[in-house]
């Protein structure tokens, strides 16, 4: 094999590995990760009254529409008004009910709550994804765990054994301590359930 050939196909491997690396850490922290902002809608379950959601695209870059209904017709009676009913933080992704000086609770119920927002990694100066430096090396890691594992099943090694005598098996993917330590600040807390997030046409 011509060492072009070699070259070709480790490239294609290298984006094999960047491409499922980065699908892991979005199954992992249960949000979109690498993406450019983009506008959403999201309809979350309220079961407890809470007095914070967290939106799922984190960082928020902007607040478009909140309709608070609890017979999800989401009409102009049910608008809320940013500062004077909710209070957003773009960083940590949460909307705060509030009324007046007042922590309010969220209205009870299937569906109650449908949030419009532009979220994601936005760099307006550049309209690029602006990545955060951890999360490039969380998926960087894991794709290198990756190349190696593949490297090893490709040779038939399918596992490995320590002096203790315990096995290490490859057939599944290997996800280091360090690469979901880099992947913590980014994953999704809080106890709303999101039924739904979806791409506005």
């Amino acid at each position: 094999m011509r060492s072009q050939d070699v070259d070709i196909r480790r490239e294609d491997e290298i984006v094999d590995a960047l491409n499922e690396s980065s699908s892991i850490c979005r199954e992992l922290a249960q949000r979109r990760l690498l993406f450019l902002g983009t506008d959403y809608i999201e309809f979350h379950n309220i079961y407890h009254r809470e007095e914070t959601i967290f939106l799922r695209e984190r960082p928020i870059n902007s607040i478009t529409t909140v309709h608070e209904d609890d017979q999800r017709v989401y009409g102009a009676g049910d608008l809320l008004t940013e500062d004077d009913d909710f209070i957003v933080d773009k960083n940590k992704g949460t909307l705060t009910r509030v009324s007046g000086t007042d922590v309010w609770r969220w209205e009870r119920g299937l569906r109650t709550i449908r949030v419009e927002y532009d979220g994601g990694y936005d760099d307006v100066a550049t309209d690029k994804a602006n990545v955060p430096e951890g999360l490039k090396r969380a998926c960087a890691k894991l794709a290198l765990l990756i190349l190696r594992e593949d490297d090893r099943v490709m040779q038939g090694v399918s596992s490995k054994t320590d002096s203790a005598g315990s096995v290490t098996r490859f057939a599944g993917r290997i996800i280091s301590e360090d690469v979901l330590m880099l992947l913590r600040p980014y994953r999704i807390r809080g106890y709303t359930t999101w039924v739904t997030d979806e791409v506005v046409a």
